[in-house]
Protein backbone atom coordinates (compact mmCIF):
# COMPACT_ATOMS: atom_id res chain seq x y z
CA UNK A 1 0.00 0.00 0.00
CA UNK A 2 2.30 2.88 -1.46
CA UNK A 3 1.06 6.41 -2.11
CA UNK A 4 -2.60 5.10 -2.30
CA UNK A 5 -5.31 8.06 -2.05
CA UNK A 6 -8.44 6.81 0.07
CA UNK A 7 -11.35 9.06 -0.73
CA UNK A 8 -14.48 8.51 1.28
CA UNK A 9 -18.21 10.46 1.16
CA UNK A 10 -18.22 12.02 3.74
CA UNK A 11 -20.38 9.47 5.79
CA UNK A 12 -19.55 7.31 9.19
CA UNK A 13 -16.79 4.94 9.61
CA UNK A 14 -19.87 2.71 9.38
CA UNK A 15 -20.60 4.11 5.74
CA UNK A 16 -17.07 3.85 4.42
CA UNK A 17 -16.09 0.29 6.29
CA UNK A 18 -15.23 -1.04 2.93
CA UNK A 19 -12.92 1.90 2.38
CA UNK A 20 -11.19 2.06 6.35
CA UNK A 21 -10.81 -1.83 5.87
CA UNK A 22 -8.50 -0.79 2.78
CA UNK A 23 -6.51 2.62 4.33
CA UNK A 24 -6.32 1.96 7.56
CA UNK A 25 -4.68 -1.86 8.63
CA UNK A 26 -3.93 -3.27 11.65
CA UNK A 27 -0.47 -2.10 12.59
CA UNK A 28 -0.21 1.01 10.75
CA UNK A 29 0.61 4.26 11.92
CA UNK A 30 -1.89 6.90 11.24
CA UNK A 31 -1.50 10.73 11.85
CA UNK A 32 -4.84 12.14 11.44
CA UNK A 33 -5.29 16.20 10.41
CA UNK A 34 -8.73 18.10 11.68
CA UNK A 35 -7.87 21.19 10.54
CA UNK A 36 -10.39 21.48 8.65
CA UNK A 37 -11.61 22.75 12.01
CA UNK A 38 -10.78 26.30 13.41
CA UNK A 39 -11.14 25.89 17.56
CA UNK A 40 -8.68 23.55 19.33
CA UNK A 41 -11.48 21.98 21.34
CA UNK A 42 -13.65 20.43 17.70
CA UNK A 43 -10.34 20.03 16.18
CA UNK A 44 -9.69 17.46 19.49
CA UNK A 45 -13.15 16.12 19.29
CA UNK A 46 -12.85 14.90 15.69
CA UNK A 47 -9.63 13.47 16.71
CA UNK A 48 -10.93 11.80 19.54
CA UNK A 49 -13.80 9.98 17.31
CA UNK A 50 -11.58 9.33 14.21
CA UNK A 51 -9.04 7.37 17.26
CA UNK A 52 -11.60 5.57 18.79
CA UNK A 53 -13.10 4.31 15.06
CA UNK A 54 -9.89 3.15 14.24
CA UNK A 55 -8.71 1.78 17.93
CA UNK A 56 -12.25 -0.70 16.79
CA UNK A 57 -10.64 -2.03 13.68
CA UNK A 58 -7.74 -2.64 15.11
CA UNK A 59 -5.45 0.50 14.18
CA UNK A 60 -3.59 1.77 17.52
CA UNK A 61 -0.71 3.81 16.57
CA UNK A 62 -2.58 6.85 15.96
CA UNK A 63 -1.22 10.69 16.22
CA UNK A 64 -3.55 13.44 16.65
CA UNK A 65 -2.06 16.96 14.93
CA UNK A 66 -4.61 19.34 17.27
CA UNK A 67 -2.10 22.49 16.11
CA UNK A 68 -0.42 23.54 12.89
CA UNK A 69 2.45 24.97 14.95
CA UNK A 70 5.79 22.86 15.66
CA UNK A 71 6.57 21.95 20.05
CA UNK A 72 4.13 20.71 21.71
CA UNK A 73 1.65 18.59 20.00
CA UNK A 74 -0.93 15.96 22.02
CA UNK A 75 -0.66 11.91 21.28
CA UNK A 76 -3.89 10.30 21.78
CA UNK A 77 -5.16 13.74 22.97
CA UNK A 78 -3.87 13.06 26.41
CA UNK A 79 -0.31 12.25 26.20
CA UNK A 80 1.61 15.25 25.45
CA UNK A 81 4.55 14.66 23.10
CA UNK A 82 7.46 16.56 22.38
CA UNK A 83 8.13 17.51 19.01
CA UNK A 84 11.43 19.55 17.46
CA UNK A 85 10.00 19.52 14.31
CA UNK A 86 6.59 18.70 11.86
CA UNK A 87 7.50 15.54 10.52
CA UNK A 88 5.45 12.59 8.90
CA UNK A 89 8.33 9.62 9.67
CA UNK A 90 7.26 6.60 9.52
CA UNK A 91 3.66 7.55 9.31
CA UNK A 92 2.01 5.38 6.68
CA UNK A 93 -1.41 7.36 6.31
CA UNK A 94 -2.44 10.69 6.90
CA UNK A 95 -6.24 11.27 7.57
CA UNK A 96 -7.81 14.23 6.79
CA UNK A 97 -11.16 14.25 7.88
CA UNK A 98 -14.41 16.81 7.53
CA UNK A 99 -15.42 19.90 8.06
CA UNK A 100 -15.10 23.56 6.37
CA UNK A 101 -13.06 22.83 3.30
CA UNK A 102 -11.81 26.43 3.09
CA UNK A 103 -10.94 26.78 6.44
CA UNK A 104 -8.61 23.22 5.87
CA UNK A 105 -6.59 24.40 2.81
CA UNK A 106 -5.77 28.16 4.41
CA UNK A 107 -4.68 26.29 7.31
CA UNK A 108 -2.44 23.87 5.37
CA UNK A 109 -1.28 26.43 3.25
CA UNK A 110 -0.40 28.83 5.86
CA UNK A 111 1.67 26.26 8.13
CA UNK A 112 3.42 24.31 5.06
CA UNK A 113 1.98 21.08 5.37
CA UNK A 114 0.86 20.45 1.86
CA UNK A 115 4.79 20.59 1.22
CA UNK A 116 5.15 18.29 4.05
CA UNK A 117 1.52 16.24 2.48
CA UNK A 118 3.27 16.38 -0.99
CA UNK A 119 6.69 14.69 0.38
CA UNK A 120 4.61 12.15 2.07
CA UNK A 121 2.90 11.01 -0.71
CA UNK A 122 6.14 11.26 -3.20
CA UNK A 123 7.63 8.87 -0.72
CA UNK A 124 5.41 6.58 -0.74
CA UNK A 125 3.12 7.09 1.96
CA UNK A 126 -1.21 7.51 1.92
CA UNK A 127 -3.45 9.73 2.25
CA UNK A 128 -7.47 9.47 3.01
CA UNK A 129 -9.54 12.36 2.76
CA UNK A 130 -13.23 11.89 3.95
CA UNK A 131 -15.58 14.84 2.80
CA UNK A 132 -13.31 18.32 3.01
CA UNK A 133 -10.39 15.77 3.01
CA UNK A 134 -11.49 14.42 -0.33
CA UNK A 135 -12.33 17.36 -1.61
CA UNK A 136 -9.15 18.79 -1.05
CA UNK A 137 -6.99 15.43 -2.60
CA UNK A 138 -8.91 17.01 -6.00
CA UNK A 139 -7.59 19.72 -8.43
CA UNK A 140 -9.51 22.24 -7.05
CA UNK A 141 -11.83 23.10 -4.00
CA UNK A 142 -14.20 25.67 -5.14
CA UNK A 143 -17.10 23.28 -6.09
CA UNK A 144 -17.57 23.35 -2.38
CA UNK A 145 -18.76 26.82 -1.83
CA UNK A 146 -22.23 25.34 -1.99
CA UNK A 147 -22.00 23.73 1.10
CA UNK A 148 -19.14 25.41 3.09
CA UNK A 149 -18.98 29.17 3.93
CA UNK A 150 -15.67 30.53 2.51
CA UNK A 151 -15.34 32.82 5.69
CA UNK A 152 -11.35 33.28 4.86
CA UNK A 153 -11.73 34.77 1.76
CA UNK A 154 -9.89 31.75 -0.65
CA UNK A 155 -8.28 33.36 -3.65
CA UNK A 156 -6.18 30.21 -4.80
CA UNK A 157 -8.69 27.23 -4.60
CA UNK A 158 -6.61 24.89 -5.92
CA UNK A 159 -6.18 22.06 -4.68
CA UNK A 160 -3.89 18.67 -4.15
CA UNK A 161 -4.59 16.90 -7.75
CA UNK A 162 -4.03 13.73 -6.76
CA UNK A 163 -7.45 12.62 -8.73
CA UNK A 164 -5.38 13.44 -12.01
CA UNK A 165 -7.27 16.60 -12.61
CA UNK A 166 -10.44 15.88 -11.46
CA UNK A 167 -12.69 17.86 -8.77
CA UNK A 168 -14.34 15.72 -6.13
CA UNK A 169 -17.76 16.67 -4.59
CA UNK A 170 -18.46 14.16 -1.64
CA UNK A 171 -21.75 13.70 0.11
CA UNK A 172 -23.24 13.45 -3.54
CA UNK A 173 -27.27 12.53 -4.19
CA UNK A 174 -28.01 12.76 -7.78
CA UNK A 175 -30.08 16.17 -7.20
CA UNK A 176 -26.75 17.48 -7.44
CA UNK A 177 -26.14 16.33 -10.69
CA UNK A 178 -26.91 19.40 -13.11
CA UNK A 179 -25.05 21.65 -10.68
CA UNK A 180 -21.78 19.31 -10.84
CA UNK A 181 -22.51 19.42 -14.55
CA UNK A 182 -22.39 23.19 -14.79
CA UNK A 183 -19.17 23.00 -12.59
CA UNK A 184 -17.88 20.55 -14.95
CA UNK A 185 -18.67 22.52 -18.16
CA UNK A 186 -17.12 26.11 -16.62
CA UNK A 187 -13.88 24.43 -15.20
CA UNK A 188 -12.99 22.03 -17.58
CA UNK A 189 -12.63 19.39 -15.56
CA UNK A 190 -14.58 15.98 -14.64
CA UNK A 191 -16.33 15.99 -11.34
CA UNK A 192 -15.91 12.52 -9.18
CA UNK A 193 -19.27 12.54 -6.76
CA UNK A 194 -19.15 10.45 -3.78
CA UNK A 195 -21.96 9.30 -2.17
CA UNK A 196 -21.28 9.22 1.95
CA UNK A 197 -22.03 5.28 1.20
CA UNK A 198 -19.05 5.10 -0.78
CA UNK A 199 -15.03 5.16 -1.82
CA UNK A 200 -12.65 5.52 -4.29
CA UNK A 201 -8.91 4.21 -3.94
CA UNK A 202 -6.52 5.88 -6.27
CA UNK A 203 -3.41 4.75 -7.66
CA UNK A 204 -0.35 7.01 -8.76
CA UNK A 205 -0.03 5.45 -12.42
CA UNK A 206 -3.51 6.88 -13.00
CA UNK A 207 -6.47 4.33 -12.17
CA UNK A 208 -9.42 4.68 -9.44
CA UNK A 209 -11.61 1.88 -8.27
CA UNK A 210 -14.59 1.81 -6.34
CA UNK A 211 -15.22 0.23 -3.04
CA UNK A 212 -18.86 0.80 -2.28
CA UNK A 213 -21.38 -0.02 -0.98
CA UNK A 214 -22.74 2.22 -3.35
CA UNK A 215 -21.77 3.49 -6.86
CA UNK A 216 -20.07 6.23 -7.11
CA UNK A 217 -20.22 8.92 -10.85
CA UNK A 218 -18.18 10.55 -12.91
CA UNK A 219 -19.72 13.65 -14.11
CA UNK A 220 -18.00 16.11 -17.25
CA UNK A 221 -20.26 18.74 -19.60
CA UNK A 222 -21.53 16.07 -21.89
CA UNK A 223 -22.26 12.95 -19.52
CA UNK A 224 -22.77 11.24 -16.21
CA UNK A 225 -20.67 7.64 -16.12
CA UNK A 226 -21.74 5.46 -13.20
CA UNK A 227 -18.78 3.45 -11.58
CA UNK A 228 -19.90 0.69 -10.05
CA UNK A 229 -18.74 -1.17 -6.89
CA UNK A 230 -15.84 -2.78 -7.00
CA UNK A 231 -15.02 -1.69 -11.35
CA UNK A 232 -11.65 -0.28 -11.74
CA UNK A 233 -11.14 2.50 -14.56
CA UNK A 234 -8.51 5.33 -15.83
CA UNK A 235 -8.86 8.81 -14.45
CA UNK A 236 -6.02 9.85 -17.47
Amino acid sequence: MTGLVFLGGGGSEVDEAALWAEAFLPGSRVAIWPFAHRAADVRRAAGAWATEALLAIGVEDVDVWVTTEPGLDRHRLDEPRARGRRDLDGVDVVAVPGGNTFDLLQALREAGLLDLLYAHLLGGGSLYGGSAGAVLAGADVDLARAADPDDVGTTDTRGLDRVHGHDVLPHWTDDQEAAARRHSRASGRPVLAIPERGGVVVARHGTARSVGPDDVQVITAERTVRRAVGEEWSLR
